[in-house]
Order: structure tokens, then C-alpha cells, then sequence
């Protein structure tokens, strides 16, 4: 299926989520994960694949795939804990002002 001359729209199967941590009042404990169903992938000509969901997904998406591992733009994490983990980690860093 084509959306547009420049991009292939291809539909997803079931299982794919955008994820997005959910922090406490203090911003440094992941208290629960957002989930919006992947319904599609676009595909630009230069092979860079993107989730296409209802809402819109921030330019760094991060991918729940059916066999539990989370893929990111940086990197793979093993499971959604130890992503989970990542962010709580970043963001105790963030607070104390040490950015990444």
C-alpha cells in the first residue's frame, strides 16, 4: 500500500506498541508504561521505518515488539524492565543535572 510517492505504508502485525514511561510526582521511579498499538509501519525511501499509531509518536519512538524486546533509536533493550530501568536511571541523572 502506498501513502504517499515517497513513503510505503505497510500494515503491522498484532503485538508491535509504542511505549512511554510513566514517572512518579519526583520524576525518578517508572511507575507504569503507556501503550499505543502499532497499526502501521511507514517506510521512506531511504529504508528508515516508522510505527504509525493514532496518536502522534514523539521523532524518537520506542517499540514493544511481540517477543518482549524494546527497540529504540539508540540501541535494544531485553525487556520492558530493564527499559524501564534505563529511564529511571536517565532520569535520576536528568535531576541531579548530569544530561544522558
Amino acid at each position: 500500500m502506498k501513502c504517499s510517492e515517497d513513503k510505503i505504508v505497510v500494515p503491522a502485525a498484532q503485538g508491535f506498541y509504542v511505549v512511554s514511561p510513566i514517572f512518579d510526582d519526583s520524576d525518578e521511579a517508572v511507575i507504569d508504561t503507556y501503550y499505543e498499538p502499532v497499526v502501521a509501519w511507514s517506510i521512506d525511501p531511504d529504508g528508515e521505518v516508522r510505527p504509525i499509531i493514532y496518536g502522534l509518536p514523539d521523532e524518537d519512538c520506542e517499540v514493544l515488539c511481540p517477543n518482549g524486546i524494546v527497540v529504540t533509536m539508540g540501541g535494544n533493550f531485553a525487556s520492558l524492565a530493564v527499559w524501564s530501568a534505563h529511564h529511571a536511571a536517565a532520569a535520576v541523572r536528568r535531576k541531579a543535572g548530569r544530561v544522558r
